[in-house]
């Protein structure tokens, strides 16, 4: 065979073979210098839909196949791919079709920037052809739904390149425009970089160069003139950096984001923005503003707890208390009706991004509400939170946004988990995370709630001494206590309640010695909670002695030999016994031997 009769078997292999919807003409006409055929969609209506793509056939009689049988390469002259490069705007498939095995490989050709570097090397060491390499599973009609894929792949470089791609200068272009296309242009590229600086921020950041980031998104944030929603999305993405340098507990992060928040509002008002975006800056200002209050309003119900068997201290709790409670409430109201607003604009996204920002501080106040014994009104928070959080997964099945689905089902699991319903909810959000298909999604998600599953298993057990210290360290950090501090009083109170947590260095010397706290407690050990950080007493069970102090060491052990209980009755008693090598304290013990010696406790305490 010829080349045009192979040509024209190429073609007809090439027809026969395309899918029953691709409409294919012919442009024959033009076969010594343009393109062989273009191919478009049809619909179920067998309508055209305007998906076009262009085709240059190539027939061989054998196509070479090389790299161990993984490549087909095709040799083209170099003018004519230069030409499918740089001169056509619509995307161009390269098909080599084996007259003698029928085989079809196809290739996209302007966004590939390897061809396109390899094209230039060549035009510049002046060659007449080069090799086109083609892997040899791209084939039709196997192929033909990749083949789509990467047609719209191209189509989209093409429109994203077409400034670089222009022959003519730009200024010439522009001073023959009217002025109604200039400023279309000029809201199109506003429009654009919106995208391109959402691209470029989102890739910094996953990419960890966060100072970077923090850099360009600070600059389009101050930057009067790219559109609100572009200076809107760069203050979100400054967010994500704070919450990546910074403690999220810390007050410093609060303070970072407290003005930001403020900034944002600001620029939202002064430019006249959308709704979603004015919803969307109030309810940030709102989250923070929320945390605040409730967190107060929780240390201040502890605080009401610990010091009611002591009047003075309740009387001043209470009545600061008051205040603060208050305000916790009014903000959660203000937080509700927020959601509610953006629940009936009807914009769906905002609800996702917006409930997981305040859910669990919602869900904090109603535990605490339960706890206070307004159950009427926990109850009407927990429901309304679940019509949100059910609304949420429904709306990220709908719009197929499986990392919403993700972060609602978090929250969906820890709502309630100081409810007897928590079991409840952590089954269902496992059983619901398990439908989703992104694997590395599904697998982070499951895991969370495992591990939530059995942090709450472990808090049912028996914690051990070192979890419960890790607690207090926590609850101290969280009240604005500083045990490091020299000069804070109260954190130098709690750090030796610290230190005298564990009695077991003391009372493993003997079976017979018990340590236990006087009921004359400060105001440190009951906002904490810890009973050691106030007077505590070394008892002997057997012989009735009995000596207290703040420090348990300097109780017990005393470099001068008349002085401290070990040297005054464990030194030379006949009853000590030492207890097993392998027991350990723990506070479930302690507790029992309380219960079990509360009277001779009682009265050694009333001393």
């Amino acid at each position: 065979m010829n080349a045009k009769e192979i040509g024209r078997k190429a073609g007809r292999i090439l027809e026969f073979h395309l899918p029953d919807h691709w409409i294919f003409r012919s442009q024959e006409d033009q076969e010594d210098y343009g393109i062989d055929g273009e191919v478009e969609l049809a619909n179920e209506s067998d309508n055209a839909t305007g998906f076009i793509f262009k085709a240059q056939i190539k027939g061989q009689k054998s196509v070479s196949i090389i790299e161990n049988g993984t490549i087909a390469s095709f040799s083209i002259k170099l003018e004519r791919l230069r030409y499918y490069m740089q001169e056509v705007e619509i995307p161009v498939i390269l098909i080599v079709v084996d007259v003698t095995t029928k085989k079809i490989f196809w290739k996209s050709l302007q966004d590939d920037a390897q061809l396109r570097e390899s094209m230039k090397l060549a035009l510049d060491n002046s060659q007449n052809s080069m090799a086109i390499h083609i892997p040899v599973a791209d084939t039709l009609p196997e192929k033909h739904e990749e083949l789509l894929a990467s047609v719209e792949a191209n189509m989209n470089w093409l429109r994203a390149s077409a400034l670089s791609r222009m022959t003519s200068p730009i200024e010439a272009m522009i001073k023959k425009s009217p002025d109604a296309l200039i400023a279309e242009i000029l809201e199109k590229s506003k429009q654009m970089n919106f995208h391109l600086f959402s691209e470029t921020f989102e890739r910094l950041y996953v990419s960890g160069e966060f100072d970077v980031l923090f850099d360009n998104a600070k600059g389009v944030l101050n930057s009067e003139t790219e559109k609100v929603e572009t200076r809107f999305c760069a203050g979100l993405y400054i967010e994500r950096v704070y919450l990546q340098k910074v403690d999220p507990r810390s007050e410093e992060y609060q303070r970072l984001c407290f003005n930001l928040y403020v900034l944002l509002i600001e620029l939202v008002r002064e430019n006249k923005a959308k709704e979603y975006i004015r919803l969307y800056s109030i309810l940030l200002l709102r989250s923070i503003r929320l945390k605040i209050s409730v967190d107060a309003d929780y240390h201040y119900y502890l605080s009401a707890k610990m010091s009611e068997n002591d009047g003075l201290t309740k009387w001043v709790v209470d009545f600061s208390r008051s205040q603060v409670v208050l305000k916790a409430a009014r903000e959660v109201e203000k937080v509700v009706h927020l959601i509610n607003r953006i629940i009936l604009s009807g914009n769906k996204y905002l609800l996702l991004e917006t409930l997981p920002r305040i859910g669990s501080k919602v869900a904090v106040f109603a535990h605490r509400l339960s706890m206070d014994g307004m159950d009427e009104q926990s109850n009407y928070l927990y429901a309304w939170m679940k019509f949100c959080i059910d609304l949420s997964i429904n709306l990220s099945k709908e719009l197929d946004q499986e990392s919403f689905m993700a972060e609602i089902l978090v929250l969906n699991s820890t709502f309630k988990i100081n409810t007897q319903k928590a079991d409840f909810h952590l089954e269902e959000s496992f059983e619901l995370a398990k439908l989703i298909q992104n694997e590395s999604i599904r697998t982070s998600v499951t895991d969370t709630i495992a591990k939530i599953k059995a942090d709450i298993k472990k808090t049912n057990e028996d914690a051990t001494p070192e979890d419960e210290l890790k607690f207090f360290r926590e609850r101290a950090k969280a009240l604005g206590f500083n045990c490091d501090d020299p000069k804070d009083e109260m954190g130098q109170i709690i750090k030796q309640g610290l230190k005298d947590y564990n009695p077991e260095r003391v009372i493993k010397d003997c079976e017979y010695l018990l340590v236990f706290p006087s009921s004359a407690q400060g105001i440190p050990a009951r906002m904490l909670g810890l009973p050691s950080a106030a007077m505590k007493w070394v008892h002997c069970i057997k012989k009735g002695h009995a000596m207290g102090g703040w420090d348990l060491d300097s109780i017990y052990k005393s470099p001068i030999e008349e002085f401290g209980f070990e040297n005054q009755y464990c030194r030379n008693c006949e009853h000590k016994n030492p207890r097993p090598i392998d027991w350990h304290w723990n506070s479930k013990w302690q507790n029992e031997e309380i219960q079990k010696h509360k009277e001779i406790i009682s009265k050694i305490d009333s001393m």
